[in-house]
């Protein structure tokens, strides 16, 4: 093992410099590393951190003065706070999970902790847990009952995502693996289980065994993420110089299925980054010569360019080269028969086009968040549309209200200029002294002297029909035939209410204009009408509106949400109460019902879910 080489770390700039200097107390600390001499700014410390990988909780006890006066920072302490609060966060999230595997007798082990503390893995962007094989579907199962959305669409066999919302955003995303692979196989996975045992600082799940842990880190890193970041050459670093690894195992291990060529590579990559960042080599030089013999002439040439200018992080591999690593993989695996070889890299050819030509085909859906003014549908519209667009999926949220189309505006003033001079000369005018100009009152007086008018209550609705019909057609019909998911914040039910309160009409949707509009409108796959009192309706708008009118929409809205078959939800309940399941109702139906041709064609469905497996999962 060599000593630190100060002309390599000036070389760096300060950033990177600052980053690297911490990241060596993973293995370390390091007394004979120098601290770098320029300074740098501790947000972009962070950040190239944070780029990288690196939990910043395993550099918090750094010793060394130079480290304890960058850590102590601003910057750095409410990062480290960060930090602690996410991983607490997602400790009693996944413990609650474990709870339920361990009543059920399923295991689990942390794919991809090997090491320093903390082993929780908890700056990943999601919890990588695997479970055997045989008990996949059941894990799946538990975690859907706990409240998950399993996201079906970005699935690879026997892996499978589940995220938990809260306020519309990702509260915790959990990945389960039946087998250590990325399309795949890379590791013998029952002996990783075998060897796996638990980390002195975490007992909520097993963690592979050091050699299994390193070939995981780089065939991650090499044949997935296309890219070697910081954490997983510390991760190499640290196995190499604090713990007792099997060399030899490590190589079995990467031959038994097929990509030696391509551990070579990884560990020749990690050895030229460390000179290039430190000045150092911690892998044995055995291995380290043996590496370098065992590259192919291009992997030696590529991986010279690689470092050949200034360092950076993470250092990223060529779409081309990351390919042709993994079908020399699938083609030299000896586990593999011949048949399912060519069925392999069919499928990941087309599958890997897909992703590199953006081709994203969804199946569309339609939602309807209906309700009386200030019951809370925008609020509610806006937390589901931004929790389907984070899936992700294309979605589009439309607000629509009759008479609020810019065509009509004409007429309306035309309107209440005849109907201002009719009332002016009869002396009907609200008196200036019952309410503030624009107040609600004021202003529902003047509504209300219109709607009297038997030519505008004629007319009105069959002008709300024609103008929301129309809307619909391009706002919503033509987005669902692109495919996409339409949060209606406002539909046919909001504008029956209206109709019904403003007419005082109670049976507006059996009239022509309000089976008009019911025919033209596309229909939803889930109808929602929030129930709210008109008091609360009222105190959440802050009196902008008429309370009396609010209580004629109240009076109106249940039959009509009856006749249209929406899903009452209790409005008055706190916005998180409201808001979770029914972003998990709305995500758990669309994907696990996704299935496209497009997706067919180019082996992108997910494979259909066990028999009674939606109808046994609680909602």
């Amino acid at each position: 093992m060599n000593t630190p080489s100060s002309p390599h770390r000036e070389q760096l700039n300060p950033s990177l410099a600052w980053a690297t200097y911490l990241l060596a107390s993973a293995w370390g600390p390091d007394e004979t590393l120098p601290a770098p001499s320029a300074p740098a700014e501790p947000a972009e410390v962070i950040k190239l951190l944070r780029r990288n990988g690196v939990p910043l909780l395993t550099l918090a006890a750094d010793p060394r003065p130079p480290a304890r006066a960058l850590l102590s920072s601003l910057p750095f302490a409410v990062a480290l706070a960060e930090d602690a609060a996410n991983l607490a966060r997602q400790e009693a999230a996944f413990a609650e999970v474990q709870a339920a595997w361990a009543a059920a007798g399923i295991p689990a082990l942390f794919v991809k902790a090997l090491g320093p503390a903390p082993t929780f893995p908890y700056v990943s962007g999601n919890l990588d847990v695997a479970v055997p094989r045989l008990q996949q579907d059941a894990a799946r199962k538990i975690v859907r009952d706990l409240g998950y959305v399993e996201l079906r669409h970005i699935e690879e066999p026997n892996k499978f995502l589940l995220r938990r919302h809260h306020l519309g955003e990702i509260a915790f995303d959990i990945h389960i693996h039946g087998r250590v692979e990325w399309h795949t196989e890379f590791l013998d996975t029952p002996a990783v289980w075998q060897r796996s045992g638990f980390a002195p600082d975490c007992r909520l799940a097993a963690v592979p065994a050091v050699e299994d842990g390193i070939l995981i880190a780089l065939a991650h890193a090499l044949y997935e993420n296309k890219a070697l970041k910081l954490i997983e050459l510390a991760k190499v670093i640290y196995a190499a110089r604090r713990l007792a690894v099997d060399w030899p195992r490590v190589i079995a291990g990467a031959q038994a299925k097929g990509w030696l060529p391509g551990l070579w590579f990884a560990l020749a990559l990690c050895d030229r980054w460390e000179a290039q960042l430190y000045g150092t080599a911690s892998l044995p030089d055995a291995l380290r010569a043996q590496a370098e013999a065992e590259l192919a002439a291009w992997q030696r040439s590529y991986s010279g360019s690689l470092f050949s200018g200034a360092a950076r992080a993470p250092v990223r591999l060529s779409f081309l080269r990351s390919k042709q690593l993994f079908y020399a993989k699938m083609l030299a695996d000896p586990t593999l028969a011949a048949a399912e070889r060519a069925r392999l890299i069919v499928v990941h050819t087309v599958y890997g086009t897909r992703l590199r030509l953006g081709i994203r085909s969804q199946r569309p859906m339609l939602v309807a968040l209906d309700g009386i003014d200030g019951s809370g549908k925008s609020a509610q519209a806006a937390l589901l549309a931004h929790a389907v667009a984070g899936a992700p999926a294309r979605q589009r949220l439309v607000w629509t209200r009759g008479g609020s189309a810019g065509l009509l505006q004409p007429l309306f003033r035309l309107g209440k200029q005849v109907l201002r001079r009719r009332t002016a000369a009869s002396g009907a005018l609200v008196s200036p002294d019952s309410a503030a100009p624009g107040a609600p009152t004021a202003r529902e007086a003047e509504r209300a002297t219109l709607f009297r008018q038997p030519v505008v209550r004629a007319a009105w609705p069959w002008l709300i029909a024609l103008e929301l019909g129309l809307a619909y057609q391009w706002r919503v019909r033509w987005r669902l035939v692109r495919g996409d998911v339409v949060i209606a914040d406002r539909y046919v039910l909001s504008a029956l209410i209206d109709l019904a309160a403003r007419l005082e009409r109670p049976d507006i949707a059996h009239s022509a204009p309000g089976r008009l509009l019911r025919r033209l409108a596309p229909r939803p796959a889930h109808s929602f009408w929030f129930d709210v009192p008109a008091e609360v309706a009222l105190a959440r708008k802050g009196g902008e509106e008429s309370s009396e009118m609010l209580r004629r929409q109240a009076a109106v809205a249940p039959a009509l949400a009856a006749e249209l078959g929406a899903t009452r939800l209790d409005a008055t309940l706190p916005l998180a109460d409201l808001s979770d399941p029914l972003v998990t109702q709305v995500l758990r139906s669309y994907f696990d019902a996704h299935w496209t041709l497009i997706n067919a064609l180019v082996f992108s469905n997910p494979r259909p879910l066990p028999a009674n497996w939606q109808e046994d999962t609680a909602p």
